[in-house]
């Protein structure tokens, strides 16, 4: 499944260091979202988020990568 188009007016989250949307999978109750972007001192980092949609359960992390291949 490919990423999900945004409705008109949602909010989206930016990365001010690359103005890049992150990557979102849904299939049924369930979401997947992957986001490379670079830390306040310039490191690199892919930040990844899964969860059930609608509800507050799900969780994150953060993963240095050298570059967005690493990611």
């Amino acid at each position: 499944m490919g990423p999900v188009a945004r409705a008109e007016g949602e909010r989206m989250e930016t990365s001010i260091t690359t103005g890049e949307d992150p990557q979102r999978w849904e299939k049924g109750t369930r979401y997947d979202e992957a986001r490379p972007h670079r830390d306040l001192w310039g490191d690199g980092l892919l930040s990844v988020r899964w969860g059930h949609r609608g509800t507050r359960l799900g969780q994150s992390r953060d993963r240095p990568c050298a570059s967005y291949d690493d990611g």
